[in-house]
């Protein structure tokens, strides 16, 4: 008599150990991507400031070169602008740049006078310290013939911070007031 043996077929296939190691290298690869990418989108946004920051301090330098003062705007102003000024300045006040902070505001002037053709508000990231696409950019008058603008930025460099430490000094502006309470992490000092 013949015996029949049934061979026993090995199946392939992964273990559960297998799969969870591809799991785990899957879900790790993913997290270094995604920090990697939020890296790149605030470097993106930072450079988007800076190079916002150099545009308005062309603009800025066109305006005092066609009129012969800095432009008195921000937060002393009562009205829209008229002419070459905004109601209720009569120096170069200062505070935010940009339109939508006060009646009468830097940018409003600029965009009058055509040397600003953008709402900077629409394509600039929020100040992540006041969270406000409007309160990115800050402007003063820093003495005779000086002023300084300052910006918001989420990863400032080392040159950044000791830039707006030394500018704050020389304007004669309280550190903590800019960098703390309203974003400032960046700025510079424009001689007229």
């Amino acid at each position: 008599m013949r015996h029949i043996m049934w061979a026993k077929t090995k199946q392939s296939g992964f273990t559960i150990v297998e799969l969870l190691v591809v799991i785990i290298v899957i879900a790790i690869l993913a997290a270094v991507t995604i920090v990697a990418f939020n890296g790149a989108q605030q470097r993106a946004r930072d450079a988007n400031i800076v190079a916002t920051a150099n545009q308005i301090e062309k603009s800025i330098m066109l305006w005092y070169q066609d009129v012969g003062v800095l432009p008195a705007a921000g937060y002393g102003s009562t009205g829209a602008v008229s002419g070459d000024s905004c109601p209720g300045n009569t120096t170069s006040s200062g505070g935010f740049f940009q339109s939508g902070t006060y009646l009468c505001t830097m940018q409003d002037l600029l965009k009058a006078r055509g040397y600003l053709t953008k709402n900077l508000n629409a394509s600039l990231p929020k100040n992540t310290t006041l969270g406000s696409s409007s309160t990115v950019f800050m402007f003063y008058n820093c003495g005779a013939n000086r002023y300084i603008l300052l910006w918001s930025l989420e990863n400032p460099s080392a040159d950044d911070t000791a830039g707006l430490t030394s500018d704050l000094t020389t304007c004669s502006l309280p550190y903590a007031t800019f960098y703390t309470n309203y974003g400032m992490r960046a700025s510079t000092i424009m001689k007229f």
